[in-house]
């Protein structure tokens, strides 16, 4: 069997590429015929703005070595974020010699994004009249995907049902999002006491892990409620010098004194 070297073209080993980010993969090219003279196969893309890079840009085949196939290296940036890159085409234009013109096929070369959002959502802190404490939620970088989390909370010195609702459900976050709120309701209860607490808790991530040390996040509630106080007295006149009796009803930390001493009747 005869093979026919004659045949002008230029021969590529894939024309399909995926690249991880921060790394590096190569294909082949080589001629399927002897040139004349010298041959150029120039590696040509619209690579602004892209992560990819490619080395060499130039081949060249001369009639000693066009047998032997050239490696062109394609890699990926590492580019902080996690918004998948688009796709880049490498075209490839043949010139010198009897191959000027020659048409070649193109690679396509995808880049797989290996950066995963990490969620933080602070500490929160309202008064129980105000209804609602409000806890902000970001992503440190961006995503081109959405990002789900699972979230419910939890009793602390807070009771559920008594001084917030629960609230459970899933955090969501469209792609390029980097913020959101998520709200969970108050119970104003009318009783003076100390500030209480719940926490948040996180669960079930999709396109997303939560940042170090942020198991779980902290609703503090502080009571706005006014302590009230009740004082009542014998009824009737006190002679001057005899004994007043008063009682006190305290409610909270309140301390109750008198401006001026009680007098008895008569005495201005």
């Amino acid at each position: 069997m005869i093979i026919d070297d004659d045949e002008q073209g230029v021969k590529l080993s894939t024309e399909v590429l995926e690249v991880q980010e921060g790394g590096s993969v190569d294909y082949s090219v080589w001629l399927m015929s002897e040139p004349t003279g010298n041959v150029t196969v120039a590696v040509e893309s619209d690579l602004v703005g892209s992560d990819v890079t490619v080395s060499p840009r130039i081949l060249t085949f001369t009639p000693r070595n066009w047998k032997e196939r050239q490696t062109v290296a394609v890699g990926a940036a590492e580019d902080g974020d996690a918004v998948e890159d688009l796709e880049v085409v490498l075209r490839h234009r043949v010139s010198g010699a009897d191959y000027t013109g020659v048409d070649t096929r193109t690679v396509t070369v995808t880049v797989i994004e290996d950066d995963t959002p990490e969620l933080t959502v602070a500490d929160a802190r309202a008064a129980e009249g105000d209804g609602q404490l409000i806890f902000e939620a970001t992503l440190d970088i961006q995503s081109s995907r959405e990002v789900r989390v699972g979230y419910g909370t939890a009793s602390g010195t807070a009771t559920e049902g008594m001084d917030f609702l629960r609230r459970e459900g899933v955090l969501v976050f469209a792609p390029l999002q980097t913020s959101t709120r998520l709200i969970v309701p108050l119970i104003d209860d009318g009783i003076d006491e100390a500030s209480e607490h719940f926490t948040l808790e996180f669960g079930s991530f999709v396109n997303a892990r939560l940042a170090a040390g942020s198991v779980s996040t902290t609703g503090t509630i502080l009571d706005d409620d006014v302590p009230t106080v009740t004082i009542s007295a014998d009824d009737g006149l006190v002679p001057e010098g005899a004994e007043a009796r008063f009682q006190l009803v305290r409610v909270g930390d309140l301390t109750v004194s008198m401006s001026v001493p009680v007098c008895g009747h008569g005495d201005g």
